[in-house]
């Protein structure tokens, strides 16, 4: 029976690596990585980084796209930090909300693990070997609680908090969300941050376009 060469091609696509993520707005574009964008409204400043997972699981942007956000709160007042502030926008397609804590198991069902000395010195997930619930991708306070205390290691969870709760003014916070879309099959997309204060009084809005 004869091959198609089809097939391997296929294969040889499914293996390329993708070029990566860039801010397409050159004034947002940071110093540090071409894959971050930053920006400033009424005091608050907002850096957002994508394409740079180094969590687990590993090929987590086959599933859902992962945005690491930093926010410097400079600004008169409180900000109220809510995964709904943030969106995902896609050209012909619906804004995606950032998936709250509730929804991402939902969305990436579980994942699995080697069973790994780092893993085990926190206490090791719960369930069959290697087996992991993904809404441990979530898994600590929201920024009003103290920070958590387990540690940061190449296959347990981002010890960064969730993105709920009030960020002070003069205080800065460092977490991520999630979209429910791949990111290894975007060409582009843009990441929009509403910031708002205390009584949903609005403060400004950032959009940050990344493309391939």
């Amino acid at each position: 029976m004869r091959t198609s060469p089809a097939v391997p091609m296929l294969l040889l696509l499914g293996c390329a690596t993708l070029p990566p993520w860039r801010a397409a707005d050159p004034a947002q574009a940071g110093s540090s990585a071409s894959s971050e964008a930053a920006a400033t409204v009424a005091g608050v400043s907002v850096r957002a980084r994508v394409g740079d997972w180094r969590s687990w699981p590993e090929r987590l942007q086959d599933r859902i796209t992962p945005v690491e956000v930093v926010i410097q709160n400079d600004g008169p007042s409180a900000l109220e930090i809510r995964p709904e502030r943030f969106r995902l926008e896609r050209q012909g397609a619906a804004a995606l909300p950032a998936l709250s804590p509730g929804e991402l198991p939902r969305a990436l069902g579980p994942v699995v693990l080697p069973r790994d000395p780092d893993l085990l010195a926190w206490g090791g997930p719960p369930g069959p070997p290697g087996l992991v619930p993904s809404l441990q991708l979530y898994d600590w306070p929201g920024l009003s609680a103290a920070r958590p205390a387990r540690p940061l290691t190449a296959h347990g969870p981002d010890p960064r908090p969730a993105p709920l709760g009030t960020l002070e003014t003069s205080r800065s916070a460092n977490f991520m969300i999630y979209f429910d879309a791949p990111a290894d099959r975007l060409d582009a997309f843009t990441v929009v941050v509403e910031l708002v204060g205390p009584q949903e009084t609005p403060l400004g809005t950032l959009r940050f376009p990344f493309r391939r």
